[in-house]
């Protein structure tokens, strides 16, 4: 079994000591940095092109420690980096990481349950604690919430939107992606978030999968 490279990103200390710790003791990983933000991350991978990681830790218990909005995760790593969040957000805000490969445990995960989150979306699985799966599909259960009644229905490009949003997309992406600009990007981000009655990008996302106004598979 090959050696996994492993990154913690954690705002708080002692979360950077106890990872770290979790990481170093284990032979069959790597640990190649430690950063306090996805922001420092992201300057520490600008700088040295060359390294390589496998997994992210991230934890999310502390806003220092990432975005405010889970969606921009991905978009802050390499798109072959998989990503264990440790997070207590609502479980239904958490449905867009889980689409696209994450591992999201509670915020006191034991050693035990990360490291098995870490082998599972290393090996391109997903991870999730059963109770927090379960009330997930609870709350995007479509007969237990009746689909959103939409007054104007979404455009296409705002179904593209709403799409690169469920991949993990940040404006600045979407943007790229689509050919507008960044400042168009935001219009039709706040569009979507009206039209589907979310206050957040990760709730349009979650609602979106759960009224199958876009797939996982898209």
């Amino acid at each position: 079994m090959r050696t996994l490279r492993i990154a913690i990103v954690a705002g708080s200390p002692l979360v950077q000591a106890g990872l770290s710790n979790l990481v170093e003791l284990a032979s069959q990983y790597e640990l190649v940095t430690v950063a306090t933000s996805l922001q420092n991350l992201r300057l520490s991978l600008a700088r040295q092109p060359s390294l390589q990681i496998d997994v992210a830790i991230v934890d999310a218990s502390s806003q220092a420690s990432v975005d405010d909005d889970p969606v921009a995760i991905h978009a802050a790593l390499d798109a072959g980096t998989r990503v264990v969040l440790l997070s207590d957000a609502e479980p239904v805000q958490l449905a867009p990481l889980i689409a696209n490969g994450a591992a999201c445990l509670p915020a006191n995960a034991s050693d035990r349950e990360i490291a098995a989150a870490v082998d599972a979306v290393a090996a391109g699985l997903v991870a999730m604690r059963s109770d927090l799966f379960n009330e997930m599909l609870r709350k995007t259960n479509p007969n237990e919430r009746r689909p959103v009644e939409l007054v104007e229905p979404l455009t296409p490009r705002e179904l593209q939107v709403l799409r690169l949003l469920a991949g993990g997309f940040a404006n600045k992406h979407i943007a790229q992606d689509l050919g507008i600009s960044e400042h168009t990007a935001k219009f039709h981000v706040g569009r979507i978030l009206d039209k589907l009655d979310a206050a957040t990008r990760a709730e349009a996302v979650a609602i979106g999968l759960r009224d199958r106004l876009i797939e996982v598979s898209e």
